[in-house]
């Protein structure tokens, strides 16, 4: 049996993620915790095949530190983000930590189990807003260099 982890502090979107998951995969066991902080309370720890990180706006600079709060409890399990906001000082560090998968909350649900396969494959899933957004910061960061 597969064990996803949803996290998330918007108890209908939890739902919402878990019915969506559960209709596409089969054997699988999920489980939705309101916050990272919540994960000490959790039983069967190890035994987690796959997190999904709810990122909402009112956590900004936090966010960071949730990830690695949940990488340091599960460091062999692949973390996708889900967040509710591109912002430029978050986007890259998330990246460079290692993160399995980054996507954003108003994707549409089809996305959402795209990324799923393709972590649970070994492969990582960048959303295109995220790898728009990411470009766009090279290239004015190219821009700005040459013209010096």
């Amino acid at each position: 049996m597969t064990s996803f982890l949803i996290i998330d502090n918007y108890p209908t979107l939890r739902t919402g993620i878990a019915n969506l998951l559960k209709n596409h995969f089969r054997d699988l066991e999920i489980s939705e915790l309101s916050s990272a902080d919540d994960i000490l309370q959790r039983e069967n720890n190890n035994k987690t095949d796959l997190i999904i990180l709810g990122i909402n706006d009112n956590a900004k600079k936090k966010d960071l530190s949730l990830y690695n709060k949940v990488k340091l409890l599960y460091p062999a399990t692949p973390i996708i983000i889900y967040d509710e906001i591109i912002y430029d000082f978050k986007t890259l560090p998330y990246l460079e930590f290692g993160i399995e998968g980054y996507l954003l909350k108003q994707n549409d649900p089809s996305e959402l189990i795209r990324a799923v396969e393709l972590v649970l494959s070994g492969k990582r899933y960048v959303c295109n807003a995220v790898l728009q957004n990411l470009f766009n910061q090279f290239l004015l960061r190219s821009s700005f260099g040459e013209r010096k």
